[in-house]
C-alpha cells in the first residue's frame, strides 16, 4: 500500500522562537535606523546652514556690508527676511513688502509661509507657526512661519539689546525714522557698519549663524524666543548670545533660552562660520573659548577645541 504523504506543521514553540528571532532582529536594527535618521538630519541641517552662509556673501556683495540681526527691534524686518533674495526666495521677499514696514501689515499668508532652509530637521518640519497674541500689542504678533537658527550677536545679550556688540551680525541703530501718514507706517532709513573688513579675528575663526536653542516642549513662544522669522520685534528670537554665562545648551529642557543649542544627538550644535564653512560644537566647549569664536575683533588667539 502507498503511504500517505504527511503534512507537518509549526508546533507553537517553533513559531514563538521565530518571533523572538524577529523581535531580536528589529531590536538590533532600530538603533542603526536611528543613527542613520540623525546622521542624515545633521547633514541636511549643515546644508541649509551652507546655504545661508552663501546668502550673507551674497548680500554682502550686492550691499557693501553684512545683513544686520535687525533693523529696529520694533515690529520691521529681520536677517531672514532680508536674506531672501539671496536664497532663491525673491517672491516670497515681494509678497512680505518693503523690509521697513512693520511686521502687523505684512498679508497673513506671506507671514505665514515657511520656507525650508531655516528649519532643522532634527527639531521639527516646516508647517508649525508661532502662537498669535500679545497682552499689549495683539496684532504686533500674529501667528507666523517659525525657524531654527539665529545670528551670533556677541558675546552678552545685554549689549545685543542696547545697539552694542562685539558680534559679526549687528542689530541696527536707525540713522532716522519718520511716519508717513499716506500708508500709515513708520519709515526708517538704515545701513548696516559692518562688512568683512571689520572683522580682523578672521572669518575662519568667526561664528556667524547657528542652531539657536528652544526649550522642549515651548515651541513657538515669543517668552523663549521662537516667534515669527520676519518679525523683529523683541530681536533675541532672532539672535543668540555665546560666551560666558552663555555656553551651549546641554540638553533639549535647558530653561534658558538666550543660548545656541540644538536638537542633534549629544547635543551637537552647528554653525556656519564667516568663511561660508560649518562647524559642529560640542556642549563641552568652554564659554571663555566660545566668547572668542563669537566675537569679530578680540584680537585673542583661540585655544585648541572640538
Amino acid at each position: 500500500m502507498p503511504r500517505r504523504p504527511s503534512h507537518h506543521g509549526f508546533t507553537l514553540i517553533e513559531l514563538l522562537v521565530v518571533i523572538a528571532i524577529i523581535a531580536v532582529l528589529i531590536g538590533l536594527l532600530l538603533p542603526a535606523v536611528q543613527k542613520v535618521r540623525e546622521a542624515a538630519a545633521r547633514v541636511k541641517c549643515a546644508n541649509n546652514l551652507k546655504q545661508i552662509g552663501v546668502a550673507v556673501h551674497a548680500y554682502h556683495d550686492a550691499n557693501g556690508f553684512l545683513p544686520p540681526t535687525y533693523l529696529s527691534g520694533s515690529g520691521n524686518a529681520t536677517w531672514c527676511y532680508l536674506l531672501l533674495p539671496y536664497l532663491e526666495q525673491g517672491n516670497l521677499f515681494n509678497q512680505l513688502g518693503d523690509p521697513n514696514d512693520l511686521y502687523y501689515l505684512r498679508p497673513q499668508a506671506a507671514i505665514e509661509t515657511p520656507v525650508g532652509v531655516f528649519y532643522c530637521p532634527s527639531r521639527r518640519a516646516p508647517g508649525q507657526l508661532s502662537i498669535d497674541g500679545d497682552a499689549r500689542l495683539p496684532v504686533s504678533h500674529r501667528s507666523g512661519s517659525l525657524g531654527d537658527y539665529a545670528a551670533v550677536g556677541g558675546t552678552d545679550g545685554l549689549l545685543v539689546y542696547g545697539f552694542k556688540s562685539d558680534g559679526p551680525l549687528l542689530p541696527i541703530q536707525p540713522t532716522y525714522t519718520y511716519y508717513d501718514k499716506a500708508p500709515g507706517r513708520f519709515v526708517t532709513r538704515w545701513q548696516a557698519i559692518t562688512r568683512f573688513a571689520s572683522i580682523t579675528d578672521g572669518l575662519s575663526n568667526t561664528l556667524f549663524i547657528g542652531d539657536k536653542h528652544i526649550p522642549q516642549g515651548q515651541q513657538g513662544l515669543l517668552a523663549v524666543g521662537d516667534t515669527s522669522i520676519w518679525n523683529d520685534d523683541s530681536g533675541h528670537h532672532n539672535f543668540r548670545a555665546a560666551g560666558p554665562g552663555y555656553g551651549l545648551a546641554r540638553t533639549r529642557n535647558d530653561a534658558w533660552n538666550f543660548q545656541f543649542g540644538s536638537a542633534h544627538t549629544g547635543g551637537l550644535c552647528q554653525f556656519v562660520m564667516g568663511d561660508g564653512s560649518v562647524r559642529g560644537l560640542t556642549p563641552a566647549i568652554p564659554e571663555a573659548t566660545l566668547g572668542l569664536l563669537a566675537a569679530r575683533a578680540d584680537g585673542k588667539p583661540i585655544p585648541a577645541f572640538e
